[in-house]
């Protein structure tokens, strides 16, 4: 049973597709009839598309009328003509593009003339000359000497490869891709950032047909993937976006003011350097042909074993299931993401343990385990995805888990969990979602999921994990143990043993036994000492250390309190809550206050906006050391805040003035 999902992605008939440019000839040939009809000056002219591709013709009828038309194979176009006046009259049909969107088509391969002869109103019809399958005409060497015989020389023609290779052209006026000239004659981008902050504006020029022997819908992703491949390097292979553009409309060029690159296949690049408007690209870069068809191939190779994989890892759910075994993780892709930078969102069920360390490190690196195709289409719309956080929903059964995706299929794209859930899962979307395809992602053992998860977090390896699960560790403090040669749980439990055996400590924590094995180490070095003697001689230097430091910040307080004896705190709010001194000080009107501070022999008056000045401000207020002799004087302007002031005593802790003044209230405090 197929449950391939499909994707959006791209084709070649998203971009500006030409069945030929201007002379370019298609594989298709027509054949001219002109006979006499009734009526003055008439005739009856019919052109044949004898082949079984469509091609464009035009018929020039000889008088400055000419008509146009695109032929679908073994079709028969018929025109009614009317000469105005006697003459001699050449009847020509000859191949043209004929440019209808994705209906164009390229030249029939055929030129023909037929005379036309009128005299009183009666048209003669000369014998037509066989129609000649003209080849494509044959250009001029450059290495031929003038004035050369003109013979049927031309070099060979290029390979099918070489003539669909892609040329590529930056538009020299264009910002995003502005060269400049080194001192070696070398271009390089005047601004690398500029382009990578926007970007640039991409066109195709191709012929149809040209890729399907690749696939559309490969090739155009390779296409895009290889041209913007050489606009990156550019950039220091740094990645640039790029947008899709149409700079072909109504068979004319349009892209000469806003196509920044324009990739055109090489077959059309001699007739596009005839078209005016094309004068100001210039080529940098190539893309071969046999490139795209290499990586086509290593594509559908991997598509081919994608699909031997997803009937294997059908066929192990079905078993394992059965089984009720938790020996695999894998995972169902039940929708693809769809828009530009789009979230892909994956779900479970809620594990711990084991389980749980199987099933995050499987999400851990989901994307890697989806198909090819959800790959491309995740890179193509740039989506983003948290591999550290890669759950965006966790459900407690599977059947809460499939009623809530049924109420919004959007939080879940692809859904992880163990064989047995996932056979409910794929029973219940097949009886529920006939039609909507679903995708099968890879199976992988639990004990390899477990293995990378415990390297994730920077153990060697699972046992190591598991080691530091027993002891409440971490992977430091593994290598701490395994540097004084514990590596197992035995190891670690004989040293414990040790441990209360010598009295050092009864504890079994990972960070106690590592005290102890260094304080063992130290007194091997050390005559007549034991662990606990070094224990106890650090603790004891521990203590004298603390009260050091304990003396030192007395010694630093008091000292401190000499210069600075007191601290006042000013706050502005309400309810015991300091808000903004600014608003007691400026109010809510014109009106303006100040405070004016003398501290010691320093006085200044402190507008409004200058308060912050004043000292550090906290959640209680501002906060000014204050010398023994000081003087603060403000008033409050607001009419709802209360403007506050408090002074402590820093030698004693004690608070020696406070004082709260509603609007227009003066507080004055000085010592």
């Amino acid at each position: 049973m197929s449950h391939t999902l499909k994707t959006s992605g791209f084709s070649l008939a998203s971009v500006v597709l030409l069945a030929g440019l201007m002379g370019q000839q298609a594989q298709a040939s027509a054949v001219l009839n002109v006979t006499k009809a009734e009526g003055t000056g008439a005739v009856r002219i019919v052109a044949t598309n004898s082949q079984d591709s469509a091609c464009g013709v035009a018929i020039d009828l000889g008088d400055g009328k000419v008509e146009r038309k695109r032929l679908e194979p073994k079709e028969d176009w018929e025109i009614q003509h009317a000469y105005a006046a006697d003459g001699n009259f050449t009847v020509s049909l000859s191949g043209v593009l004929i440019t209808r969107g994705l209906r164009s088509v390229g030249p029939c391969d055929l030129r023909q003339q037929v005379s036309v002869t009128v005299a009183g109103g009666q048209a003669a019809i000369s014998a037509a000359p066989a129609a000649s399958a003209a080849a494509p005409a044959a250009r001029p060497s450059s290495a031929a000497p003038s004035g050369a015989p003109a013979q049927a020389q031309s070099a060979p023609p290029p390979s099918p490869g070489e003539s669909a290779d892609l040329v590529l052209f930056f538009r020299k006026s264009s910002t995003q891709l502005k060269f400049v000239t080194a001192i070696d004659g070398t271009k390089r981008l005047d601004s690398v950032d500029r382009l990578i902050n926007g970007g640039y504006q991409l066109c195709y020029i191709l012929q149809a047909n040209s890729y399907r022997a690749l696939g559309d819908a490969d090739a155009q992703r390779l296409l895009n993937i290889e041209v913007n491949r050489a606009v990156n390097a550019l950039a220091g292979n740094r990645q640039v976006r790029s947008t899709q553009v149409e700079c072909v409309r109504g068979g004319q060029f349009v892209g000469a003011s806003f196509a920044d690159v324009v990739a055109v296949q090489r077959r059309v690049v001699p007739d596009l350097n005839a078209v005016r408007d094309f004068a100001g690209f210039e080529q940098f870069a190539e893309v071969k042909y046999d490139t795209l068809a290499q990586a086509v191939a290593r594509r559908q190779q991997l598509v081919a074993q994608r699909s031997q994989d997803v009937a294997t890892w059908t066929a192990e759910i079905n078993t394992l299931s059965a089984a009720n075994s938790l020996d695999k993780v894998g995972s169902i892709t039940l929708s693809f993401p769809q828009g530009e930078r789009d979230s892909i969102k994956a779900c479970t069920l809620e594990y711990s343990g084991m389980q749980g360390q199987a099933v995050v490190a499987y999400g851990n690196n989901l994307i890697a385990y989806t198909s090819p195709a959800f790959r491309t289409q995740a890179s193509d719309s740039r989506a983003t995805f948290n591999a550290n956080q890669p759950y965006s929903s966790v459900y407690r059964s599977i059947d809460d888990f499939y009623v809530d995706h049924q109420k919004d299929p959007s939080k879940c794209n692809v859904f992880v969990d163990f064989p047995k859930n996932l056979r409910t899962l794929m029973t219940a979307l097949e009886r529920d979602r006939k039609g909507v395809a679903f995708d099968i992602n890879n199976l992988v053992a639990t004990v390899e999921l477990r293995e990378a998860s415990a390297k994730k977090q920077g153990y060697e390896n699972l046992a190591a994990s598991e080691f530091a699960a027993q002891i409440r560790g971490n992977a430091a403090s593994l290598k701490n143990l395994a540097d004084r040669g514990i590596r197992d749980k035995a190891g670690f439990d004989r040293v414990v043993d040790e441990m209360r055996a010598a009295r050092y400590s009864d504890s079994t924590g990972v960070n106690d036994v590592l005290n102890y094995l260094n304080d063992k180490a130290a007194a091997a070095e050390k005559r007549g000492a034991t662990a606990v003697s070094i224990r106890d001689e650090r603790a004891a230097a521990q203590r004298a250390e603390a009260e050091r430091r304990a003396q030192e910040e007395q010694r630093r307080r008091a000292e401190y309190a000499k210069e600075f004896p007191y601290t006042a705190t000013i706050s502005c709010g309400m309810n015991d809550r300091h808000l903004n001194i600014m608003a007691c000080m400026s109010g809510r009107s014109s009106l303006k206050s100040q405070l004016e501070l003398t501290n010691g022999s320093q006085y200044k008056m402190y507008q409004a906006w200058e308060i912050s000045q004043l000292g550090r401000e906290t959640s209680e207020g501002i906060v000014i050391p204050l010398r023994r002799n000081f003087k603060i004087k403000m008033q409050n302007v607001d009419d709802t805040l209360l403007l506050s002031a408090k002074v402590v005593s820093n030698a004693t802790g004690q608070v020696v003035f406070t004082k709260s003044a509603a609007r227009f209230g003066l507080i004055l405090v000085e010592n």
